[in-house]
């Protein structure tokens, strides 16, 4: 009677031996397996790992052990996989939080603050900012300021060294004047007198054409002691009147100049 449970051992240790043999083996060749797998990556891979998988990789791991898990875990940090595990306990594994801070800018807008940008070299991050407000878009100057850097724009300063004469004329159209001058010969109770007509004109620029009769040979003479001795200072205006009325030959695309 004494011997069956020596047997009953025996046997017993005999299966488990088997059994324990048979799983070395079988985890001997997963990780062959797994090596395998690994030289497939390409270099520098990250892997993802969807929360199904974190769960799974979590539970396993605390039957290793994490002492253990750290000698052998290859696929992630046994840090990392504890702590997917701590998350599992207190059920916060696969929940998502709710985003911090404001809301992403859309790549529309980013799109319109780069073209503004390079459109406009010398727009600034709060020149562009109140343009976007005329747009009822609301964007902070440091936000743009993040999105130029993110697309390789230069800050405003830098891009203003890089615009060429044309871009100036361009961007600066609708402030731009002409201005001009001329001399005028009147002969008064002093005499002979030279007057300095200067006179402006807005965008765009027009000019009178070069060697031909103007507005001096196209006015009435001037008579001493007539209301014509005031004739240079009131000279633009009558020239409106008096000549381009008729014939605008002598103002390029034979247009008259506007009116002040």
């Amino acid at each position: 009677m004494n011997s069956l449970p020596f047997l009953t051992r025996l046997i017993a240790a005999t299966i488990l031996a088997r059994q324990n043999k048979a799983m070395i083996a079988e985890i001997s060749y997963l990780r062959a397996e797994i090596a395998y797998l690994h030289e497939q990556l390409p270099v520098g891979t990250h892997l993802r790992f969807t929360d199904r998988w974190r769960k799974r990789l979590a539970r396993a791991a605390a039957g290793v052990g994490w002492k253990r898990l750290a000698e052998i875990t290859t696929i992630a940090k046994a840090t990392t996989i504890r702590g997917w595990h701590r998350l599992m306990l207190k059920g916060k594994l696969g929940v998502q939080r709710k985003p911090t801070g404001r809301p992403r800018v859309s790549d529309e807008i980013e799109t319109l603050v780069v073209r503004m940008a390079t459109e406009n070299p010398t727009w600034g991050q709060e020149r562009i900012e109140g343009e976007l407000e005329k747009l009822e878009i609301r964007v902070s100057p440091r936000t743009i300021g993040a999105i130029l850097d993110r697309h390789g724009v230069k800050p405003s300063p830098e891009r203003g060294t890089d615009s060429t004469w044309k871009r100036f004329v361009t961007d600066h159209m609708d402030v731009l004047v002409a201005t001009d001058f001329f001399t005028v010969d009147v002969l008064g109770w002093l005499g002979k007198q030279t007057y300095d007509v200067l006179f402006a004109k807005p965008s765009p620029i027009r000019r009178l054409a070069p060697r031909r009769s103007g507005m001096r040979d196209q006015a009435p003479p001037v008579i001493p002691g007539s209301s014509r001795e005031r004739w240079p200072g009131t000279l633009f205006l009558s020239y409106q009147e008096h000549g381009c009325g008729q014939d605008c030959g002598q103002a390029l695309g034979a247009r008259s100049p506007a009116k002040a």
